[in-house]
């Protein structure tokens, strides 16, 4: 679940201040199960769910969902290195520029960017 939101029995705080504040949706990162890194964009199974708590969870914002709307990222194209998927396509770990041409054009892309980066002088606001 959405980790940086910290211990479960103070999202009632958090959700009245964000309330207090004007705010009226919540953006959540990913639902779904992550992988050893503990990102929530590094997905290892992307047809399940992170949190065994999910019932007690929605629980609680069908409580808030008069005041706050709630939205979260699906993400299809995030892959743990530990995702069971990966691991049956060991093919896709080693897409780079030297084996992609999607990968080639995106590298050349980023070199071009890095170089012009690097000539634009930062002005002082």
């Amino acid at each position: 679940m959405p980790k940086f939101m910290g211990d479960f029995a103070k999202w009632d705080d958090y959700l009245t201040t964000v309330w207090d504040h004007g705010y009226n949706y919540i953006h959540f990162t990913p639902l779904q199960k992550i992988g050893k890194s503990k990102s929530p964009y590094s997905i290892s199974d992307q047809l399940e769910l992170e949190s065994s708590q999910f019932e007690e969870i929605n629980t609680f914002l069908e409580s808030w969902k008069r005041k706050l709307g709630f939205v979260t990222d699906v993400v299809w194209n995030h892959t743990a290195n530990d995702s069971k998927w990966l691991k049956e396509r060991e093919i896709q770990k080693f897409k780079n520029k030297n084996n992609c041409p999607t990968f080639k054009t995106i590298s050349s892309f980023e070199e071009i960017v890095l170089k012009v980066g690097g000539k634009i002088k930062v002005k002082n606001w």
